[in-house]
């Protein structure tokens, strides 16, 4: 005579296949968001080590580049030349009153440069950067400068980049990277468009960005 099916048997071996698969889920949704928030916490403390690596950087700059020649612009995260001159208009060539410092900044990074590790954490952009001042009138001329103001502007630059070559200043380093660049009526920083500001545009500026070996 052939036994009845079990039927409490049988619901309590589906009712324990799903309360397992329930559990299942539960603990991999459990694992995952402990996983990500591991990950989270890592990432966060690996931040934490760059930015602190950044800090440091910036203090060993302060304390090794010559403060007399150079300052630490916090809203452009950036070291600057204090010396400032201005271009004649639509001109590119560095006046020679203006010269000698520039020769004296010039050497001054590459000592800075050269005493620096080559195994060191830390590497520098060295950026030149011409720049150019708007016509306080206004006009298209303002709106639609067209290839003549970026150019003049890189052309401000290169002539520093120029006269550093003729003293044997090197500054493209294994600890180092040298850009040129021309920013025209742009870039940050710059000085405010009024009739007794907007005239110091027409100027380069030197800066120094420190930045960690392998980061971005």
């Amino acid at each position: 005579m052939a036994r009845k099916p079990n039927k409490f048997a049988s619901t309590f071996w589906v009712g324990y296949s799903d309360l397992m698969t329930s559990l299942f889920f539960v603990f991999l949704v459990l694992a995952t968001t402990l996983a990500l928030a591991f990950r989270a916490q890592a990432q966060e403390g690996e931040a934490a080590k760059e930015e602190l690596a950044r800090i440091r950087a910036i203090a060993d700059v302060s304390s090794r580049l010559s403060q007399e020649q150079f300052i630490y612009n916090s809203k452009c995260d950036r070291f600057e030349l204090k010396y400032e001159f201005e271009f004649e208009a639509n001109r590119a060539d560095i006046p020679a009153s203006a010269r000698p410092k520039l020769i004296e900044a010039g050497r001054a990074i590459e000592r800075f440069l050269d005493g620096t590790p080559r195994d060191a954490e830390v590497r520098f952009k060295i950026i030149v950067e011409g720049r150019a001042a708007r016509y306080i009138e206004g006009g298209t001329r303002n709106d639609d400068p067209g290839r003549f103001v970026k150019e003049l502007s890189y052309r401000r630059a290169l002539a520093l980049w120029d006269l550093w070559k003729t003293q044997k200043i090197k500054l493209n380093t294994p600890v180092s990277e040298f850009f040129i660049s021309g920013s025209g009526f742009e870039g940050e920083c710059r000085y405010p468009f009024t009739r007794e500001e907007e005239g110091k545009n027409k100027r380069i500026i030197v800066q120094i960005i420190p930045f960690l070996a392998g980061g971005t």
